[in-house]
């Protein structure tokens, strides 16, 4: 029988790379990028018009992730999907800073390259862990906040012994000598998940897992933000956050378990919490139809659009 920790790991990182094929639309979003003044390149993709929604994946993820929801909601808002430094086609810098504060000022810096003053931030496990943080460091940038089973409260021993666990072992070679594509099959999450763009996906990974140097750097990426989500949590600030919040679990989420989510619900002011039964740590891929629905109902009502100038946003970018 296999470790219930490393079961419930391998589970949420299959789900994460289950999140690069959209069940009913395998639309390509063509990638852009920019470089912050650090020098990190910063891959994003973007795409429709209307109020921005910037999607923020989780840890080993990238926008990809998003590819259940983007096409659900670019037909009426902005959709936004960011690499963070570290992941997808983002830069891996041997040294850099992956910590939650500095991922966060990438978010901010790709809010300033699209001109974008305010926007909705939906963000999953890392991703909202960095929404959160930008909430309170950069309150004027964010307008509404979605976190799926999101890291960033105060941790208790089992999430310890996960992240201890997680910090010891590679990523990419967690069953040694599988290929990925067996490994997302031990996972057991196959189901109605293929296509062209989960195909050529693990064809990267299975790549990368043999490139000894990428292993490397994958790894300090995937240590630095373990330490990181440990060291800056938030629990202590999150009556701090004004922007209207719709905090999305399932309830047999086993990496960030569902006590969690009433802890944010209770803590932050102007909150809705929605709990999915039979369903993990990321609802946005395992019950795509459902979440989109109930983000869609959260994001009624929502301002006009304006650039970070006080301008009227255009079509056409």
């Amino acid at each position: 029988m296999a470790h219930p920790v490393r079961g419930s790991l391998l589970l949420s990182l299959a789900l994460w790379l289950a999140g690069q094929a959209a069940a009913d639309d395998a639309r390509l979003y063509p990638e852009k990028s920019f470089t912050l003044e650090d020098g990190m390149r910063i891959v994003y993709v973007d795409s429709g018009d209307g109020f921005p929604i910037v999607f923020v994946h989780g840890l080993l993820a990238d926008h990809r992730q998003w590819y259940h929801n983007f096409p659900y909601f670019d037909g009426r808002y902005r959709v936004i999907g960011i690499d963070l430094p570290g992941h997808g086609g983002s830069a891996k810098v041997e040294g850099y800073d992956y910590s939650v504060p500095n991922l966060s000022r990438a978010l901010v810096a790709l809010l300033d390259h699209l001109g974008v003053a305010k926007a909705v931030l939906v963000g999953n496990s890392l991703g909202g862990h960095v929404s959160l943080y930008t909430a309170l460091a950069y309150s004027d940038r964010v307008e509404r906040l979605v976190l799926v089973d999101p890291a960033g409260v105060r941790l208790g021993e089992m999430e310890h012994a996960v992240i201890s666990l997680a910090e010891r072992i590679d990523p990419l070679r967690l069953y040694p000598g599988a290929t990925v594509g067996q490994f997302l099959a031990r996972a057991v999450i196959a189901r109605n998940l293929s296509s062209p763009i989960v195909d050529a996906y693990t064809r990267d990974l299975e790549t990368l897992a043999t490139d000894d140097a990428a292993r490397r750097l994958t790894q300090e990426v995937f240590v630095s933000c373990l330490h990181s989500v440990e060291k800056d949590h938030l629990s202590g600030r999150l009556g701090e956050i004004g922007a209207k919040t719709l905090i999305v679990w399932g309830a047999r989420d086993f990496i960030i378990r569902p006590k969690y989510a009433r802890e944010l619900h209770r803590q932050i002011p102007n909150s809705e919490l929605e709990i999915f039964e039979h369903t993990g740590h990321v609802p946005s891929v395992e019950k795509p139809e459902a979440f989109n629905g109930r983000v869609e109902r959260f994001l009624e009502g929502l301002p006009e659009t304006t650039t970070a100038g006080g301008v009227p946003q255009t079509a056409g970018r």
